[in-house]
């Protein structure tokens, strides 16, 4: 609660998210967590619509540049919130923490010339998580063509399992790469960008 109290003091605006409802019985633990922290960031729009019955249900930030498939709760949260302040640009400057790419690194990603769609599966204990979702998210930051969705391999496990996930954290770049552990940011942006 203090953590999203803070957060909520230190947007500069409104921001909003979107909450997509499917028929998923999951989707009312990801309801339930988006309504607690609406409550607690009164800065914080959040609005509903009914997802397709085939797909997860999901938190869409940044005009869906991040889907979360996840109660981004407990390590996940602050990453979250981060993420929201960063891709609505209603954060305080020197607020976000900076992405360990090398100098340049982000303007190769104007060289994208196709959508490229990263897929980070997570887990809730994870040490390494949040550090990795700072990474890809800021990469949606930096592109408008770049699309990521968080997942929790634990919460939508026969996800992780149709993809072969076996660790977390695991980053899934269309259908050809894939990381696990520790991520090179370089690497990756040289993967998307050729």
């Amino acid at each position: 609660e203090k953590t999203i109290t803070q957060w909520n003091d230190e947007l500069e605006g409104e921001v909003t998210i979107t909450l997509r409802l499917t028929d998923d019985d999951r989707a009312s633990d990801i309801e339930s967590f988006c309504r607690a922290v609406a409550r607690l960031a009164p800065h914080l729009k959040l609005m509903q619509e009914e997802g397709d019955s085939e797909d997860l249900p999901a938190i869409e930030v940044g005009d869906q540049a991040v889907v979360y498939h996840a109660v981004p709760s407990g390590t996940k949260l602050s990453p979250f919130l981060e993420s929201i302040r960063r891709l609505s640009g209603a954060g305080s400057a020197g607020k976000d923490r900076p992405s360990p790419a090398g100098d340049g690194a982000f303007d190769r990603l104007k060289a994208l010339e196709v959508p490229a769609f990263l897929r980070l599966f997570v887990a809730p204990n994870c040490p390494f998580c949040p550090v990795v979702t700072r990474q890809v998210v800021s990469l949606a930051a930096a592109s408008p063509l770049v699309r990521v969705s968080v997942i929790d391999g634990t919460f939508f496990s026969e996800v992780a399992e149709s993809e072969g996930v076996r660790s977390a954290p695991t980053l899934l770049l269309d259908s050809g790469f894939r990381w696990s552990g520790h991520l090179n940011l370089d690497e990756v942006i040289e993967a998307m960008t050729q």
